[in-house]
């Protein structure tokens, strides 16, 4: 296997079935249509999950049984059990598939000997991980130290960035979310959004549909 070339963001979906298959023998495709649940909050599993196409939406149930969205993946992002010798993984989160999405389903054991045994594997596998903890700590900082207002522009940059695709309305691209997965997202409530988002929208910065974003002036978001 070799990673030479490969984005560390993107390199497990740049890698050929084949080339998984050779190191985690046991690896599943799994074709999910869209809201179909890859494993529930709570549930024991020692498996890693590849999104290899489409997005998988993370949920957290909290004590009162409200349920918040977490985090959107997208192709190349991995999720599931630890790579920890702890066996089996209890389950933090709810994964959902956004739309139709294809996924590897790997035994947490054979990719924990695959970054073992291969040096390259590990470094952009690494290299993943520090990307998406910068991501976190970023969160953090706007929670802390921002208002709602740049709360929402910096994500929705972020989104841009890592989620957008083809616009089917003509604006530059669009973002598959609703506005309650966006006001998960931030941390903010869905009507608060929804009234930095009209505002945006009379900006001639965005419009929006009932499950997507459509980003009319990606230059002025920036």
């Amino acid at each position: 296997m070799s990673l030479h070339g490969h984005s560390s963001f993107h390199f497990c979906t740049q890698l050929s079935e084949g080339d998984w298959r050779r190191h985690c023998p046991s690896l599943t495709v799994l074709r999910l249509s869209d809201k179909a649940v890859i494993h529930h909050q709570g549930d024991v599993c020692d498996d890693v999950f590849v999104v290899v196409k489409g997005r998988v939406k993370l949920l957290r149930l909290n004590r009162n049984g409200d349920q918040f969205v977490m985090a959107v993946l997208t192709d190349g992002q991995w999720f599931g059990a630890a790579l920890t010798n702890r066996s089996p993984t209890t389950i933090t989160d709810t994964a959902e598939a956004k739309g139709r999405t294809v996924l590897y389903k790997i035994p947490h054991k054979e990719l924990r000997k695959l970054l073992i045994s291969d040096g390259d594997f590990a470094w952009h596998a690494l290299e993943s991980q520090a990307i998406e903890i910068h991501a976190l700590r970023r969160k953090l900082e706007l929670m802390r130290f921002h208002d709602v207002r740049s709360r929402l522009t910096e994500t929705l940059r972020d989104l841009a960035r890592t989620h957008g695709g083809h616009c089917r309305h003509g604006f530059e691209l669009d973002i598959k979310l609703t506005q309650q997965e966006l006001a998960d997202l931030v941390g903010a409530s869905r009507p608060v959004v929804s009234t930095l988002l009209n505002d945006l929208k009379s900006r001639g910065v965005l419009d929006y549909h009932r499950t997507l974003i459509c980003i009319q002036n990606l230059a002025a978001l920036e």
